[in-house]
């Protein structure tokens, strides 16, 4: 039960701060179209990315290893330590995303540097917890174009990576630092709001 709500609590942040944060949206969008642009970035972790569908293998792979819960209408699994989230409906990648919930300071260095050897300079920062990085249908949106262009709706953020720290970035790399719970997420604001106002 306890990995349920620790899931369903996740989810539920993800889709706030994913909605809140990242205001330069259009509200209305072909869903179909809007899917292909994202799969197009090809984002992911491992052999999974967002916007496509599992393959038979991965499918096979998703039976054997199903986490117990999952959101109404999902279901999730690990994969070599990355959590993949799909929709039961056609097997599409949602969202996929790597935790530590006892990190010290040295995984929390290795887990960002890991993203910005595969993703490059963050986006933005926020409150010493949360750094991402923001992207368009034409690729990952520099620091200065969002700090330039983040009022304006055209910037048209349709997918994010973002790590998060439960403690500061400060405290977390502090000498007398405690065990941390860390993780990154990948997905795309505009397909979760979607899917989960549609279920």
């Amino acid at each position: 039960m306890r990995r349920f709500v620790t899931l369903s609590s996740f989810l539920s942040v993800l889709l706030l701060f994913s909605i809140t944060a990242l205001q330069a949206m259009p509200g209305s969008e072909n869903f179909a179209a809007l899917e292909k642009k994202v799969a197009l970035l090809r984002l992911g972790l491992g052999d999974y990315f967002i916007a496509y569908k599992l393959s038979a293998e991965q499918k096979e792979k998703a039976e054997k290893h199903l986490l117990e819960k999952s959101y109404p209408g999902t279901y999730t699994f690990v994969d070599n330590g990355v959590h993949v989230l799909a929709a039961q409906k056609d097997d599409t990648i949602i969202a996929v995303y790597l935790k530590n919930e006892e990190a010290d300071a040295k995984q929390l260095k290795q887990m960002v540097a890991d993203l910005m050897m595969q993703f490059g300079d963050p986006t933005s920062e926020a409150h010493d917890q949360i750094i991402y990085w923001a992207y368009n249908e034409k690729g990952r949106i520099s620091a200065d174009n969002f700090n330039n262009e983040k009022k304006k709706e055209e910037m048209r953020i349709i997918a994010t990576v973002k790590f998060k720290s439960k403690l500061t970035l400060s405290e977390a790399l502090g000498e007398a630092a405690e065990k941390n719970s860390i993780y990154c997420i990948i997905s795309s604001p505009r397909l979760l709001e979607r899917f989960y106002n549609h279920q």
